[in-house]
């Protein structure tokens, strides 16, 4: 994968690409702004833990900051949002959410985003909060 263009965004070194612009607008648009300041500061401290961590230099930088920025919309306050269900938690709808994001957002190149990484993104998201699960992934 190509380096990435970049920005700082609270003193921090963070890729800057249309779909994380996106995210950003989408995770403003379904969460509290408690939740979605939230979801920037794991973001950023995620950005400057790698940055710490030789071996994760190599990772997908632009699925790491989705995940991060979108892990948390399935708490969108609207009761009637298309983004929760009663049936699932909230790590489920906000996984869920971020495929669905994927596929409506014009900045996708559907290329750049196979069924693997789209994969990932779901699970990176579905599993933050139990760890004991991911163990076993």
């Amino acid at each position: 994968m190509s380096p990435l263009p970049t920005r700082i965004y609270g003193n921090v070194s963070v890729p800057d690409t249309p779909l994380i612009t996106a995210a950003l607008s989408f995770s403003k648009a379904h969460s509290t702004p408690t939740v979605h300041n939230h979801m920037i500061r794991s973001w950023l401290f995620g950005f400057i833990l790698a940055s710490k961590i030789p071996p994760l230099s190599a990772r997908d930088q632009e699925l790491h900051s989705l995940a991060a920025i979108l892990h948390d919309v399935g708490l969108d306050p609207n009761p009637t949002s298309p983004l929760i269900s009663t049936d699932k938690c909230f790590e489920v709808d906000s996984a869920n959410a971020a495929l669905t994001f994927l596929s409506q957002s014009s900045e996708v190149d559907e290329k750049d985003w196979d069924t693997n990484r789209k994969q990932l993104l779901w699970d990176a998201i579905a599993l933050h909060a139990v760890p004991h699960i991911a163990l076993h992934k």
